[in-house]
């Protein structure tokens, strides 16, 4: 079912953002948010990584993408490999 397969993919990207937002250490001082297009296998492993949108601050763009990288495997996909966009909002980890 459709809607099924949709909230399985939301409640999934949750998961994402509470994992990798928990190794993001550099995220208090980000004023803005990095953009990134992710490809994760059907295990959860990373196959790539790429920043799509700067944050316009290099420090911030690294780590968040130290973040990710760190928390490499992610959760595995309900629904097996894909790609997403992940914005990395820094308010999100107060």
């Amino acid at each position: 079912n459709a809607l099924q397969a949709i909230a399985d993919n939301l409640a999934w990207v949750a998961r994402v953002r509470t994992v990798v937002h928990s190794n993001w250490s550099g995220a208090q001082l980000c004023k803005a948010v990095p953009v990134f297009t992710l490809e994760v296998d059907e295990s959860g492993a990373l196959r790539d990584l790429e920043l799509a949108k700067s944050s316009g601050d290099r420090y911030c763009d690294e780590s968040a993408e130290r973040a990710i990288r760190k928390s490499d495997p992610l959760p595995a996909p309900p629904r097996g490999a894909l790609a997403l966009e992940l914005g990395m909002n820094p308010k999100d980890t107060l």
